[in-house]
């Protein structure tokens, strides 16, 4: 038995650090600091129970876009969207570090959706125009988190937009590789980001029993995008969405030979469907 767990346990953190580096990695090569600063600013915004680390660019007096990414992961992954020159020429652009990665990895992740989404909402604050309210966008994880910021924060999310992203919880039950995970050998050996990262996976199921009796109350615009070819989000997710989300005026794009990187595979859809959700939003 010593012997079987002495070799099969690396082997094992190997294939799980695969199984989440594909999972939510990034689609482009982060930036290096001095080409960063020439695009984005980055900021902190200090709590008194956490950081959260963002980087923004475009005018405040702009609508506002709030990205979320998903697990594991950064701002990065948006960096193709903050690049892009329409999205540049007519947004305020805020892409966080949710807590317990990137820049706000040393918070440590917050489990709970409700207290994720009390920090990302120290973000749709920020602007001078009170009437105004964001669109929010959210990939994989990101896109499920979304959905609680806009339940819990209606008077300042306008427009949603939910990439490859988990809704229905009967589709959303831990796989044998988080509860493998979760044992405390394979924690002690797995990387940090990868631990946490599983500790959201583990909860996601019983977050989205929680939302489900208040996702009718969404009354604003939502687009959900997903790919047919889904290997990580069931591509029947959708479905729940059309089911449960009753008083949205909802749009649904599958993309059948798409998977879960939907988010660079179809970079012009996605910023086509953001500036229609920002026509939407303001007047």
């Amino acid at each position: 038995m010593r012997i079987t767990i002495k070799f099969t346990v690396p082997v094992l953190v190997i294939v799980l650090t695969g199984i989440f580096q594909i999972g939510c990695a990034p689609g482009l090569t982060h930036s290096d600091p001095e080409d960063m600063a020439q695009f984005a600013t980055q900021r902190t915004m200090d709590e008194a129970t956490y950081k959260l680390a963002y980087v923004e660019v475009g005018d405040p007096s702009k609508p506002k876009l709030i990205f979320i990414h998903g697990t594991p992961g950064s701002w990065h992954a948006f960096e193709h969207l903050l690049r892009d020159e329409r999205l540049r020429a007519c947004c305020h652009m805020i892409a966080i570090d949710r807590p317990g990665f990137g820049r706000s990895a040393h918070t440590g992740i917050l489990a709970d959706y409700a207290d994720q989404s009390s920090a990302i909402s120290g973000v749709l604050r920020n602007r001078d125009d009170e009437d105004s309210k964001a669109v929010v966008i959210g990939h994989s994880l990101g896109g499920t988190i979304a959905t609680h910021v806009a339940l819990t924060y209606p008077d300042q999310v306008g427009a949603l937009m939910i990439i490859s992203s988990a809704l229905d919880p009967e589709l959303s039950t831990p796989r044998w590789y988080h509860r493998l995970a979760d044992l405390p050998v394979v924690k002690h050996l797995m990387p940090s980001d990868l631990h946490l990262a599983n500790q959201e996976m583990l909860t996601l199921q019983g977050s989205l029993f929680d939302m489900q009796p208040d996702l009718s109350s969404i009354n604003m615009p939502v687009t959900i995008i997903q790919g047919g070819e889904d290997p990580l989000v069931d591509p029947d997710n959708p479905k729940y969405a059309e089911a449960n989300f009753e008083n949205a005026d909802l749009n649904v794009h599958r993309f059948p030979t798409d998977g879960h990187f939907i988010i660079w595979e179809q970079p012009e859809f996605i910023v086509s469907q953001i500036l229609g959700l920002v026509r939407a939003v303001e007047p």
